[in-house]
Parts: structure tokens; sequence; C-alpha cells
């Protein structure tokens, strides 16, 4: 993401220079401190600017954060804001996910928060069932994990 031009859209180029337009794209940001951790800020809002990148969520553990009662916020929490959101995005529009960071917490908890999103926002799904629609996008390489 990164790496890419400045100037691009919300498009993904395809095989024989075809453009194909990306879906809707969300990126949950988490760190302890704006001002110390948060890499990589200005490309982030520069490409929330030129819609490269459709919704920026952040959130910083050791600030205080009026919304939560704890004082600080994790990603975990600003998923489960746009929890509705992230279930259609799952079970009917073909979403991709993508973890990254620590495995310790971060990783089991964001984990745990999708079974969550999929059972509260689905009729009918049992924990079990919302595990095995993880693993199925697992294995078709729509959820993926560079965890460490």
């Amino acid at each position: 993401l990164l790496e890419q031009p400045s100037t691009r859209t919300n498009a993904k180029e395809g095989l024989g220079g075809v453009t194909k337009v990306v879906g809707e794209t969300h990126l949950f940001f988490g760190c302890r401190s704006r001002k110390m951790d948060y890499l990589y800020e200005e490309q982030l809002e520069e490409f929330v600017a030129n819609r490269t990148l459709r919704y920026l969520h952040t959130a910083f553990s050791q600030e205080e954060d009026d919304a939560y009662w704890y004082g600080g916020v994790y990603v975990q929490d600003k998923m489960l804001d746009i929890s509705q959101r992230i279930s259609t995005l799952i079970q009917s529009r073909s979403a991709y996910i993508y973890v990254c960071g620590d495995a310790k917490s971060m990783a089991k908890d964001v984990h745990r928060v999708l079974i969550e999103i999929l059972v509260e926002n689905n009729k009918g799904c049992s924990s079990a069932e919302a595990t095995k629609i993880l693993d199925e996008m697992q294995e078709a390489g729509r959820y993926q994990r560079d965890i460490w």
C-alpha cells in the first residue's frame, strides 16, 4: 500500500491493463501513542484524501478517548464501532482481511472480535459457524495474518 503512487485511485490494474475497481477499503491502525508511534501518518492521511484508502480508523491505547470508559482505545473497539458494516463486507461482499502485528494479544483479540461480529450481526450464527467462516476465508486467502 505504501509503495503505490500517491495519485492512485481506489482501483486496481488487472491483466491486459484493464482497470478493476477495488471494493471498499478500511484500515484499522493501532498503537500506543499518536505522537510517538503513528508511523506514516501523513501518507495514510494522503491515501484517504486521494481515495486510495476509503476509511482510516485509528486507535491509540495510551491516550484518553472519552468514547471508551477505560480511557484508551484499541483496534478491536474500532472494529466493534462498525460491526454491522464489517459483517456485511464479510458475508455479502467477499471481504479480504489482513491482520498484522502482535500475536500475543492483538491478533487473538481481533480474531475473537471478528467471531463476535459475525455472531451478533447474523441471526442464528453460532460461534462455531463464525469460526468456520473465518477458517474458510483463511483457506481461500481472504483472511491472512502476518503476526509475530
